[in-house]
């Protein structure tokens, strides 16, 4: 296993290559990071990295950011997601593939709901049911899906969606490393899915 040093390491390499194409995930590519600031991209990256779960305030008083929470969601607002899932892909192919099973390495499709701060605008926003004539309140909450490598005790991939076989497939369609046994649960197994492996 390596040792956190070489964790830090990795990663950091992944950010200052993401640092170079910026412009390919920034909400305005002329305009944004382009100028000096204290909060510049990679700062941005690894300050939300760094979070505990703590309000926002108490998490850059943890960090010893010397800049307000409006000045950090105004940066945040100019990545755009995808930037997250290209680091995670990256740092995910960074790793070595270590351990194998009689040659193949072991994977392990799996999903689990993930419940997110209220918020009705939000595409994974669910209408509360109604209780007894009453509307009860509604909550966020995703799906998330991951390939995970059994031996090497690493993800490998990620996807949001609520079919987990839609998931398996595209997250499948993506992994191109080494040969692999992929396992999963009850929730995963059909015939589409079996043939679609075995093809």
């Amino acid at each position: 296993m390596d040792n956190m040093q070489t964790i830090h390491n990795r990663l950091f390499y992944c950010l200052r290559e993401l640092n170079k194409m910026r412009s390919l995930f920034s909400v305005c590519p002329d305009k944004d990071f382009s100028r000096n600031r204290s909060l510049d991209f990679i700062k941005t990256i690894t300050t939300i990295l760094g979070f505990q779960g703590k309000t926002l305030d108490k998490e850059l008083i943890d960090i010893g950011k010397p800049v307000t929470a409006s000045a950090l969601v105004q940066r945040r607002g100019k990545i755009l997601p995808e930037a997250f899932y290209y680091l995670f892909r990256s740092y995910a192919k960074s790793i070595h593939v270590r351990k194998k099973y009689d040659g193949y390495r072991l994977i392990a499709a799996d999903g689990s709901d993930v419940n997110t701060p209220h918020n009705k605008d939000s595409a994974f926003y669910h209408q509360g049911e109604i209780v007894r004539g009453v509307q009860v309140k509604g909550f966020n909450q995703l799906h998330l899906n991951t390939l995970y490598d059994v031996l090497n005790k690493t993800y490998i991939d990620a996807s949001i969606n609520e079919n987990e076989r839609a998931a398996a497939i595209s997250m499948i369609n993506r992994y191109n490393g080494p040969k692999a046994i992929f396992m999963a649960d009850r929730g995963y197994p059909s015939y589409n899915l079996i043939e679609y492996l075995h093809r």
